[in-house]
């Protein structure tokens, strides 16, 4: 209930989300483990279906700072200007506070 609050106070006052929905879906698998891929995969399909996409006003205020310090507006519009065929790559880096993450991926 805490992260669906924290969600909450983020989103649009106005917003049209399915907030029962989504709490239900936090319950399913919010605990689980995020290296099961194709059941990341479900639970991330399934969230996207609820809080919709960068276009909806309470995504971009509840990811403003992914959107913003991850230049999503910059990388829509290079997507756009290259071709169809390529196709981007993403690095997802996880583990525990304090194992210089952040530090080694700034490293030339």
């Amino acid at each position: 209930d805490n992260a669906l609050r924290s969600l909450q106070s983020l989103a649009d006052p106005t917003n049209t989300l399915d907030w029962p929905a989504i709490r239900s879906l936090f319950a399913e698998s919010a605990h689980l483990s995020h290296k099961d891929w194709s059941r990341t995969d479900v639970a991330g399909q399934r969230l996207s279906k609820l809080i919709h996409g960068p276009e909806d006003t309470s995504f971009r205020r509840i990811f403003a700072r992914v959107l913003e310090d991850g230049n999503w507006d910059g990388a829509v519009a290079a997507s756009a200007a290259r071709p169809s065929s390529f196709q981007p790559w993403v690095v997802l880096v996880t583990g525990v506070n304090g194992i210089r993450k952040t530090t080694s991926a700034y490293q030339p």
